[in-house]
């Protein structure tokens, strides 16, 4: 048996694995309260099926997951890269995310400076940019 819990946006996440190894099963529920298929989409992509409806937002989130294939070595390319590549383990990069100041459109990167502490860059569409020192407090 293997538990598993995530935040996602607004929803916590939970996954339950259980049975045989050669024949596992699932369970995955969420609060708010998500069907699964819904939670699997939230879980490949960080989004909902109702966000993805949106274009732009379904292109952002596509760009994102190519970039993360791209960057664990996934894509031929890729795999050349990897020593480079594995420096920015740690850096979480977003493309075309709402801003949480502006709901502006922007792309992002927070890198980790050392524990707590990250150094953080956007830019939106406009080519306005925030940078940001960050402290960062986890509550359990």
């Amino acid at each position: 048996d293997i538990r598993g819990t995530s935040r996602i946006s607004n929803y916590d996440v939970n996954i339950y694995v259980y049975g045989a190894a050669s024949a596992p099963k699932m369970l995955l529920t969420s609060q708010p309260p998500l069907p699964e298929n819904e939670i699997m989409t939230l879980l490949a992509t960080g989004a909902t099926t109702e966000r993805l409806s949106d274009g732009a937002t379904a292109q952002s989130k596509g760009t994102q997951l190519l970039i993360e294939e791209f960057r664990r070595g996934r894509l031929p390319m890729g795999k050349r890269l990897m020593p480079l590549l594995s420096l920015l383990e740690d850096v979480e990069l977003a493309v075309g995310e709402p801003d949480p100041y502006s709901g502006k459109k922007r792309a992002s990167a927070k890198i980790p400076i050392r524990s707590h502490y990250f150094l953080y860059g956007g830019v939106d569409g406009e080519g306005k940019t925030r940078s940001l020192l960050m402290y960062e407090l986890r509550f359990r």
